[in-house]
């Protein structure tokens, strides 16, 4: 992501780190790093390291979205991850192309080609909120209250990662706001793709190649209510037989 610094780890004496993240003043400011992305807080400031942590809600996701797709295999959560990748070239794109600076920042001086509009972060939030969301919606077999709290959860997560974006300095208002409705869009027209390629056959045929096969990638709906109610029917059919 063009918005992170990648493999550094921020203490009080890194001098690495003073040089390459430019930073004002590099004994005032820790930092929460693990290797995809750095971002600083002031020491003592427990509201910044919560929103720091909050920060790296994206790269946490993409962790889990990956395992999600390793357990289930199914062609649904492959796609989903694929239309991530597109949002954030997507990102990347419009960003040299509108060229916005990021605000002023205390903490430190990012290179003129680190652009903010729009926000990475919220726009992967948004397309991740609009999937998790729509994909919730249609769930049959998932109970009202449950779809309730999944979503509530997901939404408080993306104004958690927003509202970092702004107050760890990165991102303007509107850098952040326009960010999330990109992303929105991003995964909503993206659902309507995958609608589309699936009626005309192309992802079947996708999935009939070589690597998907290799990878034992399935089209079919994933829910685990009814993988285990199929484990319940399995087990008593094995009871009755002894």
């Amino acid at each position: 992501m063009s918005s992170y610094i990648s493999g550094v780890i921020v203490g009080f004496e890194n001098t690495i780190t003073e040089q390459m993240l430019g930073l004002n003043d590099p004994s005032k400011y820790i930092g929460v790093a693990p290797e995809a992305t750095t971002v600083l807080y002031k020491p003592g400031d427990y509201f910044g390291c919560v929103m720091a942590f909050a920060s790296l809600f994206p790269i946490a996701l993409c962790w889990v979205l990956l395992t999600v797709f390793l357990c289930r295999r199914t062609a649904q959560d492959l796609w989903i991850g694929a239309g991530q990748v597109a949002n954030e070239i997507l990102n990347n794109m419009v960003k040299v192309i509108i060229k916005e600076p990021r605000p002023h920042s205390p903490v430190i001086n990012l290179p003129e080609d680190s652009y903010g509009m729009p926000s990475a972060h919220s726009q992967y939030m948004g397309y991740f909120s609009a999937i998790f969301i729509c994909e919730t919606l249609r769930s049959r077999s998932t109970s009202t209250p449950r779809k309730i709290v999944r979503i509530a959860i997901v939404l408080v997560m993306s104004a958690m990662t927003m509202y970092s974006r702004y107050y760890l300095h990165y991102h303007t208002p509107k850098q952040i706001f326009i960010g999330y409705l990109c992303g929105n869009f991003t995964g909503v027209y993206w659902l309507l793709l995958i609608k589309l390629l699936r009626k005309v056959g192309l992802l079947s045929w996708a999935l009939n190649l070589l690597p998907f096969r290799l990878m034992l990638v399935k089209d079919s709906d994933y829910s685990v209510e009814r993988e285990y109610q199929d484990y319940k029917q399995v087990t008593m059919h094995k009871l009755k037989q002894n």
